[in-house]
């Protein structure tokens, strides 16, 4: 018999972000209160602080979520927020930005998307302020 639960219902799909940081204080202020507010939420946040500051660390005690010192480095960073992930129990991992803004229903489309066998994947973006030559290179 099939147990009628829906696939993003199933134990062991713990989805945690990790967000590197570097003097991003700003961007994580705004960042985290988003997070929070997604449908099926994150069970884990985890940030990882390249400049291992106070502020940070406060930004992350007010939102209930990890801050980890690290030394600055992306690919260090990543690791460490990768392996605190794992120690959590979480087997779904999303990396974000601290300046990014998150569509309400990310974290739904990204346990829909693993669920429906993906093993990773990416979203679209767009840069927000004024247009530049940069800008149109990425």
């Amino acid at each position: 018999m099939v147990a009628d639960t829906h696939p993003l219902d199933s134990p062991g799909r713990r989805l945690a972000v990790v967000i590197p940081t570097l003097n991003d204080d700003a961007a994580l202020a705004r960042l985290l209160p988003i997070l929070a507010h997604l449908e099926l939420p994150p069970e884990h946040v985890i940030v990882v602080d390249g400049a291992s500051s106070e502020a940070t660390a406060a930004l992350c005690s007010r939102a209930g979520c990890s801050h980890l010192p690290c030394r600055p480095g992306r690919g260090l960073q990543l690791r460490a927020g990768i392996d605190a992930a794992r120690a959590a129990g979480a087997e779904i991992l999303w990396m974000v930005h601290a300046d990014c803004e998150p569509h309400p229903l990310a974290a739904r489309a990204v346990r829909e998307t693993i669920a429906a066998g993906a093993s990773g994947g990416y979203f679209n973006f767009r840069f927000g302020g004024e247009r530049s030559a940069f800008k149109r290179v990425l």
